[in-house]
């Protein structure tokens, strides 16, 4: 791993917590928002990795027939860390249904929707979990990437605005609002941002 892909793995981790972090973190790798290697890059207009979710390797578990949004988190967590995107998204589905503003399940929720192609969705639930946190960096983040994917790039970049806000000395969130600026016409802004980043590194 990189020195700056360290710092951002740790900084996400501490801004979003440990176990939100970690499904940050693997996001954006998966992404190639950041890069956990000797090259790290943050950038959002990145093309999305193949919509479909990865075939489980084993059969398919039943969903728990439980009334406890912790524990069908907890199984979407693992159904996603086998690569079944789909069942891990029922499984948020159901634990949001007895605890529909609980931030840490919608941002796993808007996690897997990205996953799957569905940015509509990720925006929506990334939205709802921000309610509560507005200043949460890694939800911001991922929101602001979900906007980028769906072109509502004015939005995605005030989230990336947000970001830098909150968080003004790192510099991958220069590089990742330099890109909306690029896709903006803003080319003047987005190598000054480009400056600001290089400065940081």
């Amino acid at each position: 791993m990189g020195h700056h892909g360290l710092r951002i793995l740790l900084v996400i981790v501490s801004i979003v917590g440990l176990a939100s972090g970690y499904l940050m973190v693997e996001f954006a790798e998966r992404w190639g928002l950041i890069r956990l290697g000797p090259a790290t890059r943050l950038s959002p207009t990145l093309p999305p990795p193949d919509a479909k979710s990865a075939p489980p390797s084993s059969p398919r578990p039943a969903l728990p027939a439980v009334a406890d949004p912790r524990i069908l988190s907890d199984f979407g967590d693992t159904r996603k860390a086998a690569g079944d995107h789909q069942q891990a998204l029922e499984a948020y589905t159901a634990a949001l249904r007895f605890r529909p503003q609980d931030a840490d399940i919608l941002f796993r929720s808007g996690l897997v929707r990205m996953e799957l192609g569905d940015y509509q969705g990720a925006n929506a639930h990334l939205s709802l979990a921000l309610v509560s946190r507005p200043r949460d960096v890694g939800m911001l983040f991922t929101r602001g990437n979900a906007r980028a994917a769906l072109n509502q790039l004015d939005d995605a970049h005030k989230d990336f605005t947000a970001v830098i806000g909150i968080m003004p000395q790192q510099a991958a969130f220069y590089q990742a609002r330099a890109s909306i600026l690029e896709r903006l016409g803003r080319k003047a802004e987005a190598d000054a941002d480009r400056g600001k980043a290089a400065k940081l590194k």
